[in-house]
């Protein structure tokens, strides 16, 4: 099978919108990744598309949000939202969008990514509990765990703080 990860077209928001719609149920979910393409922060080039012969079989989104720490914000990356279609979960989708989404993140010049997901499937990509790094989160999500990669070696050494997230995100818990 052909995976070709790609970033996301103006031409490709309707065809997510329709992927949403019958892939995600909560619908603060399902809008918070159009109130998040509004903001001025948004980066198209952190949202990435995976199709299978032209077909949108996911897609994964990072997000600039800030640690804030005593007396400075320190710009990282947030993993927002990762929605694959469960027909193309076991053939590597995931995983390709993930590797692609990183590669994409460290080009870009980026230090660090923090997500609330399931830390035994990140883990694999090299995510480690952002407790490690005196990183928190100023909410707390059920059934997941805070997780943080430095994609430059010591990026996180020496910020201890809560990661600041826009609005959208406090709508969507």
């Amino acid at each position: 099978m052909n995976i070709t990860i790609r970033q996301m077209l103006v031409i490709d928001r309707a065809r997510i919108a329709k992927f949403n719609r019958s892939a995600v149920k909560n619908k603060g979910r399902k809008n918070l990744i159009e109130e998040l393409r509004k903001t001025r922060e948004y980066v198209k080039e952190l949202f990435l598309i995976a199709e299978v012969n032209k077909m949108i079989v996911g897609y994964l989104m990072f997000y600039p949000v800030y640690i804030v720490s005593r007396h400075t914000k320190y710009k990282t990356l947030s993993l927002v939202d990762m929605n694959v279609d469960p027909d193309y979960a076991k053939e590597g989708v995931c995983e390709k969008l993930i590797e692609e989404g990183i590669e994409c993140s460290r080009t870009m010049g980026f230090f660090s990514i923090v997500t609330s997901n399931i830390s035994e499937y990140y883990a694999q990509f090299g995510f480690k509990p952002a407790s490690r790094y005196q990183i928190r989160q100023p909410f707390t999500a059920s059934g997941t765990s805070f997780m943080a990669l430095e994609l430059v070696a010591g990026a996180l050494n020496d910020i201890p703080g809560k990661v600041e997230y826009p609005k959208a995100y406090h709508l969507a818990s």
